[in-house]
């Protein structure tokens, strides 16, 4: 009895053995899954972050410009990471604006996020955070569950808007966990109470169940592996009821049970390599190290980023330490290093040599694995991000080179030529030269812009080719470049230079069989003193001087001088006291009578334009106009003119005078303008006026240069509009007879400089007679500018004269000046068939 005692003892106690043997491994298996889980998950999920981070890095720093540019880098994520369901950008309104991709993401373009409490409340977490933020577990616009994570985009300190990151949890939770354990194990995300994936039903393996927590985007997850019935059964064996049931002897229970151990070893280990198994099909290369012993687990994915088979390397540390990039293994810790930190996650970026000799972008990230407190292995992950940092160099390159030519651009030349400055010695100077091609804009009228392209890409070449070794060649936007570069010469060999570059440009350039030719003007200046604001100041001093040589005529080239800045700070203030006017309305039209000279009838008035300036009063058009142009307002500034010369005529109709006309003077710059005829026949139309009533003056050099295809098609489309053109200051010019004869002219007025004089000078009354025969023969109308005197319009009542204007008819007033004057010239000279002036 006593042995039957201690066989029934000695059975129980193995059958309690088995039984815990096989719980603890159980338990062991779910905790190796457990935490091989929480670290993948969660360097998937921080890797992800890291992803956003260098989107939002590249918006800040202005790699990342423009739509296209972010589409581009989201695409490189994108191509990398299945699981992200969309890479958007959010306004600082919180609207989405733009989703990558579109294709099944529609439904989230438009949508404001600031409506949705968990997205909003989000969205403001990050902003104030200044970090990327999760949400919990929503209801995606797209359709289904998943999460949004929000990433600030902050420049100069201002709010851009925000990087929206898009994925679903069920397809992140099973790139993590592989198909081969979801047999194995029921996985649980919840986050704040809520599920983020799986379910929270109790089973039969509860009690084996594993917690782990995993944080990342401000959210903290609680995971929760639970072993299926399954795994339960594989990892069970029923020595413990025979052992009860039969009372075996002590020596084979001994033996069952040792067998039983070896065998639930071998489960343990068909578990691992299951595990395994499933992570080798990831995108990712897996890393294992005991901190101890060095033993390393290398997946073959990893192997596969740097080219290699598995049995071509061992799977060492030192195998990994030896593939490093030299400067990378001198800043890498070590193992020592690694574990004498508090820090659980670590991250990092370095290089890897490539079978090939090429060098791979890693980003690593690692959970330092404790057990009772002990560092005991570093488990991660291996990233190949070079695909998406050749896509950056390639977008950091877009944005300092000019597409079309391939120079430099304007928005990396002050750091190149910063370079230069801090590199000269005392004996050198760095010269700019600005260059503005001339003719270009006709060629892009007259040839296309196909052609005009042909033409910057040749000058940029012969640029390059120079022999002068410009340091510095940029494309300043437009038609204009700038060069560059450390020199000793003396402002002698400087001239000889910009001649010679002037020279190199005004060589034909072959296109479609014809020789485009254009020429350049030159603006010289010197980069003074040290730092980024003195070479700032240089390149606007080089601008200032060269439009002090556009002013010169085209070819030239001119050195800047203070006097220069000067004026050029005087126009600008006179332009910003121009744009205060218009916003005040202090720009009028004057109107200077016109009579025909036998009737003395009013046949119209000029519109000349004047400024009531506040402070200086009156001013003509000669003493602010060409301020105005330069800072491009002359085009409102006629915009107003004939808006205000519109609703005159009206008020010129109720005078008594129905058929007088209105002349007002067109710019070339509107003149360019390819909306002009319907901008003005709109004008009229709202208004009421018949084109008719309103005479176009054109400079004779604008009417007759032919390369101005624009300016040509805007008369003829004038005309057609029933407009009538005028040629101002008629003979002054290069107009050939030929070419008057093409244009759709109804009036010329012949400048008051043939009119001066006309008594004194023997010749002008020949040439004067002259012009005016020329206007008669071609059936054109002949207005003579300019008449002061009694006798000079006794002159011109001999000849074939129409029409005068001058003072000695009227100065030019204002619109309410007009009805005392008619008054007053009708009372004088009152023409035959005059109607009276309505009350």
């Amino acid at each position: 009895m006593i042995i039957a005692a201690l066989l029934v003892f000695a059975t129980a106690f193995l059958n309690k053995i088995v039984r815990q043997t096989q719980e603890d491994h159980t338990i062991s298996i779910v905790q190796t899954f457990a935490d091989e889980f929480a670290a993948r998950l969660e360097e998937k999920l921080l890797t992800r972050v890291a992803m956003v981070d260098l989107l939002r890095r590249g918006w800040e720093d202005g790699r990342i410009d423009t739509a296209s540019d972010f589409g581009e880098g989201a695409a490189a994520i994108q191509s990398q990471f299945p699981d992200i369901q969309a890479i958007n950008w959010v306004n600082s309104d919180g609207v989405i604006i733009q989703v990558n991709p579109l294709e099944g993401n529609e439904a989230a373009l438009g949508l404001n996020l600031r409506d949705l409490d968990e997205p909003a409340s989000t969205l403001e977490s990050s902003t104030r955070m200044n970090s990327f933020r999760l949400t919990r577990p929503i209801m995606l616009a797209q359709g289904g569950r998943g999460l949004a994570g929000y990433a600030p985009v902050f420049r100069n300190g201002n709010l851009l808007g925000h990087i929206n990151l898009v994925f679903r949890t069920d397809l992140l939770i099973r790139l993590v966990m592989g198909s081969a354990i979801e047999a194995s194990y029921a996985i649980t995300l919840v986050d704040d109470g809520g599920v983020v994936y799986g379910n929270t039903e109790q089973s039969s393996g509860t009690k084996y169940a594993s917690e782990r927590s995993v944080e990342a985007g401000g959210r903290s997850w609680i995971i929760t592996v639970t072993p299926r019935d399954a795994l339960i059964d594989e990892a069970r064996s029923f020595i413990d009821e025979a052992l009860l049931a039969t009372g075996l002897i002590l020596a084979l229970v001994i033996a069952v049970t040792i067998n039983e151990w070896e065998r639930n070893k071998r489960k343990l280990k068909e578990r691992e390599d299951r595990f395994a198994l499933a992570i080798e099909g990831t995108s990712d290369g897996l890393y294992d190290i005991n901190v101890e012993t060095l033993d390393t687990y290398l997946s073959p994915r990893w192997y596969q980023m740097l080219g290699y088979k598995p049995d071509e390397m061992p799977a060492s540390y030192e195998t990994f330490r030896t593939l490093l990039h030299p400067q990378d293994a001198a800043t890498l810790p070590l193992i020592p290093e690694i574990i004498q930190t508090d820090r659980e996650l670590l991250e990092g970026e370095f290089r890897m040599r490539h079978k090939n000799g090429t060098w791979v972008d890693i980003l690593s990230r690692s959970r330092l694995v404790r057990e009772g407190g002990r560092p005991t292995r570093i488990v991660g992950t291996h990233v190949d991000l070079t695909e998406l940092r050749a896509e950056q160099r390639k977008l950091r390159r877009a944005a300092v080179t000019d597409d079309l030519t391939g120079l430099r651009n304007r928005r990396e030349l002050e750091e190149l030529l910063q370079e230069e400055q801090e590199i000269s010695t005392s004996n050198e100077r760095i010269c700019l030269m600005r260059i503005d091609l001339d003719r270009f804009k006709s060629i892009n009228d007259r040839d296309g812009h196909d052609a005009g392209d042909i033409v910057l890409c040749a000058v940029a070449d012969r640029l390059r080719e120079s022999t002068f070794g410009f340091q510095t060649i940029a494309r300043m936007g437009g038609d204009e470049f700038l060069v560059g570069w450390r020199t000793r010469a003396h402002d002698d060999h400087i001239v000889q230079v910009a001649r010679s570059l002037v020279a190199a440009i005004e060589a034909p350039v072959i296109y479609a069989n014809k020789d485009l030719r254009v020429g350049a003007s030159v603006g010289i200046a010197f980069i003074e003193g040290t730092g980024r604001a003195s070479v700032g100041e240089a390149i606007v001093n080089a601008d200032i001087a060269l439009k002090a040589a556009k002013k010169t005529g085209r070819g030239r080239h001119a050195f800047f001088q203070q006097s220069m800045r000067d004026a050029a700070l005087k126009d600008a203030a006179l332009a910003l006291d121009i744009r205060d006017g218009l916003e005040r309305g202090e720009f009028e039209p004057y109107f200077q009578p016109q009579i025909d000279i036998k009737s003395n009838r009013i046949v119209g008035f000029e519109a000349l334009l004047r400024w009531n300036h506040q402070e200086l009063g009156v001013l003509s058009a000669a003493q602010f106009v060409p301020a105005a142009e330069n800072a491009h307002l002359i085009e409102e500034i006629d915009d107003r003119m004939f808006r205000e010369i519109c609703l005159a005529t009206k008020a010129i109709d109720e005078l008594g005078l129905p058929h007088a006309t209105v002349s007002i003077n067109i710019s070339t710059a509107r003149l360019m303008n390819s909306e002009l005829v319907d901008r003005l026949l709109w004008e009229v139309d709202r208004i009421t006026v018949n084109p008719a009533r309103i005479c176009i003056e054109l400079l004779e050099s604008t009417l007759l240069n032919e390369r101005m295809e624009t300016a040509v098609n805007n008369i003829y489309g004038l005309a057609r509009a029933g407009f009538r053109i005028e040629l101002d200051d008629f003979g002054t010019g290069h107009a050939a007879i030929s070419s008057l004869c093409n244009f759709p002219v109804s009036r010329i007025k012949i400048d008051r400089t043939f009119v001066a004089g006309i008594h004194s000078d023997p010749s002008l009354p020949a040439i004067t007679e002259t012009l005016i025969d020329l206007g008669n023969n071609l059936g054109i109308t002949v207005l003579v500018e300019g008449v002061e005197s009694e006798a000079e319009r006794a002159f011109f009542e001999k000849t074939k004269c129409d029409e005068i204007q001058g003072f000695l008819v009227g100065r030019p007033m204002p619109l309410n000046q007009i009805p005392a004057w008619v008054r007053k010239w009708i009372a004088a000279h009152p023409p035959v068939g005059f109607t009276q002036i309505r009350a």
